[in-house]
């Protein structure tokens, strides 16, 4: 597969973003069936948002979104490597990794050609290196974009802005499966 890619971000700081944004995009696509068995084309597009006013104990506002779409004719074999599911501490927390998309045999999940996941966080600051958070995340995995139902979770965290890379400890509520599933992570989401 072939594949381009865009990235444009504008961050005051990775370890901890205040203020900027990111926005990139990839496209891949084979050419007909040479070197591939599957002709096809894959397009994903990402953008976050940071936002701190001037007075830094309001907070941080943080907006985020995902979407990513498989292309190939009906009847052909996508990898599954290429296409898609989410939920997780990265996508869409209350639920388990992966644990998004159309439902398997025996409680698997597969993949599926179409990807949108949205964040909506709120930071406030408990000390210069500790903030508590909101946030509310929805996203969904389906074989198009028509056939999507947003899964929803909604919860709080921690996040330890470390000298090294910042640590989140987030528990969520998954409103489909009605669950509480807690998420550790490291790094900033980007």
């Amino acid at each position: 597969m072939l594949t381009a890619s865009w990235k444009r971000q504008s961050i005051e700081t990775e370890l901890h973003p205040q203020n900027g944004y990111y926005l990139d995009g990839k496209i891949g696509l084979t050419l007909g069936k040479f070197l591939s068995s599957t002709q096809m084309a894959r397009a994903t597009a990402r953008a976050g948002y940071f936002f701190t006013p001037e007075n830094k104990k309001i907070g941080t506002f943080i907006v985020r979104g995902q979407a990513g779409y498989v292309y190939a004719r009906e009847g052909e074999e996508v990898p599954s490597s290429l296409m898609f599911r989410t939920g997780g501490a990265t996508s869409v927390r209350g639920y388990e990794l992966d644990s998004i998309g159309l439902a398997g045999p025996n409680g698997s999940v597969l993949p599926q050609r179409a990807l949108v996941v949205g964040s909506l966080e709120y930071q406030f600051p408990v000390t210069k290196s500790f903030s508590g958070a909101i946030f509310h995340d929805v996203g969904d995995a389906a074989s198009n974009f028509k056939h999507m139902t947003l899964k929803h979770g909604t919860g709080l965290g921690v996040r330890w802005f470390s000298p090294v890379a910042p640590f989140s400890f987030d528990i969520a509520y998954g409103h489909h499966d009605k669950k509480i599933r807690w998420h550790i992570s490291l790094g900033t989401r980007f």
